[in-house]
């Protein structure tokens, strides 16, 4: 396992494609969100809290298939605030893997 570290822009178009194709795994099919802001053509899962002050350490396995994803959000600016998400499955969700953090971790092998 190996990580890359940094924000979308310092990512490849392999890494990019991989990782939102891994938010989309975890996301809708796994946790089966309605996301409006997924595109259904090319699979990927990006939303309103991916910017450019985001920072990603993104786990890979050494054949490159994406495994998790903590998404750091700067404090002083909009993010996801645990508490105040709308759906108990989003928060249950969220509380169990970030709690008070700023960060989101998906993890296949937890979910």
């Amino acid at each position: 396992m190996n990580s890359v570290i940094g924000c979308r822009a310092s990512f490849d178009s392999d890494l990019l494609v991989r990782l939102g194709r891994f938010r989309h795994d975890v996301f809708v099919k796994r946790l089966k969100w309605d996301l409006p802001m997924v595109t259904v053509a090319n699979e990927c899962e990006w939303d309103k809290f991916d910017r450019a002050d985001t920072v990603y350490v993104v786990l890979r396995t050494l054949e490159g298939e994406v495994q998790g994803c903590p998404r750091l959000f700067p404090t002083t600016a909009d993010s996801i605030s645990c508490p105040s998400l709308r759906r108990t499955r989003m928060r249950t969700f969220a509380i169990r893997r970030c709690g008070s953090s700023r960060a989101s971790l998906f993890r296949k092998a937890k979910l």
